[in-house]
């Protein structure tokens, strides 16, 4: 099933709360606090980053995330997170997320006979009488388990610029931040492109790779990692070495190209047909 992402709260009318302290904070006029405002100031506030931005807030709730990823969102510390406590976890059925490795088969096999020697341990400490903190911590990152985060918008804006990048980890945070992106551009209008690669603004004009030296490595071999298409593009200026490396990489590209909702090679906009599939998955 996969991990699932449910905004439960956000900021009541944000472009009013935006455009109230930003006046509140550009005048000594008497504050206007009928004041409304369309999208457009929250968006240059984006652009800009200026940290007006931390009035806006989210809380999501996580399901089925990895102890991995989990370790990966809050180590930061940017955030609040409230994560569902070990203490009540049924440790002899927990769910588990598989690692990539195990599709083959020799690992997979082996990977599930570690599993049960897993889960035989815990169930022979529990009829021992043993508590589940004396006997969790053979207990796999791949564990899943849920919790609360709660962000400012200007700290999403971080996560979405550090981890929609063609190096970011996409295994682990594609899915959470895919639903989290989808949920706030619904909310608000002014999220339409939040999710954009660091290297791009809202027009799709190249600013420049962020993470360059990792990309002339992986060009001159010492990294052994596929090259980024838009560094190909953009950078080298090898339009079918691009071409080549979207093919080569599909699944990593059409992840991607629907997180931000762009048409990696053109930039233009996906519809939400495009974003979902045609099965609307």
């Amino acid at each position: 099933m996969g991990v699932k992402v449910t905004m439960i709260a956000a900021t009541p009318n944000p472009n009013k709360v935006v455009a109230l302290i930003w006046q509140m904070s550009k005048t000594t006029e008497e504050i206007n606090w009928s004041m409304e405002t369309g999208p457009d100031l929250i968006t240059k506030l984006m652009e800009e980053e200026v940290p007006v931005l931390r009035h806006i807030k989210f809380t999501f709730i996580i399901e089925d995330m990895s102890i991995s990823f989990r370790e990966q969102l809050v180590r930061t510390q940017w955030d609040d997170y409230w994560i569902q406590s070990g203490r009540i976890t049924d440790w002899e059925n927990l769910k588990t997320e598989d690692p990539k490795c195990c599709e083959d088969g020799v690992l997979g096999l082996i990977y599930e006979d570690i599993m049960d020697e897993v889960f035989n341990f815990v169930a022979l400490a529990k009829e021992k009488g043993y508590a589940p903190e004396d006997y969790r911590d053979i207990i796999p990152v791949g564990a899943l388990h849920r919790g609360a985060w709660t962000c400012s918008l200007q700290s999403l804006l971080q996560r979405l610029r550090k981890r929609t990048c063609w190096v970011a980890q996409s295994d682990k945070w594609f899915p959470v931040l895919y639903q989290v992106s989808e949920q706030i551009r619904d909310y608000n209008a002014a999220f339409t492109d939040i999710c954009l690669p660091p290297c791009k603004d809202r027009e799709w004009n190249h600013k420049g790779c962020t993470i360059a030296q990792t990309m002339s490595d992986r060009v001159a071999g010492t990294d052994p990692l596929p090259v980024c298409p838009i560094y190909a593009q953009y950078e080298m200026e090898s339009e079918d070495y691009a071409i080549t490396l979207c093919r080569e990489n599909r699944e990593h590209v059409d992840k991607l190209e629907r997180m931000w909702g762009r048409d990696l090679a053109s930039g233009t906009r996906r519809t939400v047909r495009d974003r979902h599939g045609d099965d609307g998955s």
